[in-house]
């Protein structure tokens, strides 16, 4: 009896191979890389997002007070119609800014500030100036470590002036008042020098200091996201 042979068929598969351990390692690092760079720009962009919400927040205040001030809104129980309404901006509190109606003109009256005549319709108490017998609509204060890390004052050509100088602008006031269409914008260099100027510039900057936005005011009433003073 002749023995028999076995022949194996060739259509039959051999069994499957499973992964080794460093084909796994590897595919897991893939993966969480992918992941990594998918959380990384999605939180980016996310703040990026609240960055300019939080700009348009600003812009929006500004364009409050313009309506407030050219609209002679009424403040409290105060009995005069004819307030100016400004945004206060300080060295000292740059992760917050104020919403105040030109009540009080406990300071001296700011350059390019008209009062008006004493006993006309078109007189004015305030002094285009933040004083702290003011009215205050609001204290706006950022969240997410938002600051105002710059703001700067510009007249014509010659260069601005801003709060990270060396001589510093400490304060700025951004005032709109009945029935100017123009807008006021004053400031203090040192504390002490008043000065005018035709053009207002705010940085607002996130908490890295990566990402930044920027708010102009100009003195003829435009208010503008990601534009710097001329």
């Amino acid at each position: 009896m002749e023995p028999t042979s076995v022949l194996s068929d060739p259509h039959t598969t051999a069994a499957p191979r499973g992964f080794t351990l460093i084909e796994m390692l590897v595919v897991l690092a893939i993966i969480a890389i992918l992941t990594a760079i998918a959380v990384t720009g999605q939180s980016t962009f996310n703040k990026t997002l609240i960055l300019t919400d939080t700009a348009y927040d600003v812009a929006f205040s500004a364009r409050q007070a313009q309506s407030y001030g050219l609209s002679s809104r009424t403040f409290g129980s105060y009995t005069s119609q004819n307030y100016g309404y400004g945004l206060h901006f300080d060295r000292v509190t740059p992760n917050k800014y104020v919403f105040f109606a030109d009540t009080s003109h406990a300071l001296a009256v700011a350059g390019g500030c008209s009062v008006g005549i004493a006993g006309t319709p078109s007189y004015k108490v305030g002094n285009c100036r933040f004083d702290t017998a003011d009215g205050i609509v609001s204290t706006y204060t950022f969240s997410r470590g938002f600051t105002i890390s710059k703001f700067c004052g510009k007249s014509g050509t010659a260069a601005p002036v801003c709060s990270t100088d060396s001589s510093p602008l400490t304060t700025l006031d951004i005032v709109f008042t009945r029935p100017n269409t123009s807008t006021t914008i004053n400031g203090l260099v040192n504390g002490t020098s008043l000065r005018t100027f035709t053009c207002a510039q705010l940085t607002l900057t996130d908490q890295s200091r990566q990402a930044t936005k920027t708010i102009r005011i100009s003195s003829l009433g435009e208010v503008s996201l990601n534009q710097t003073c001329p």
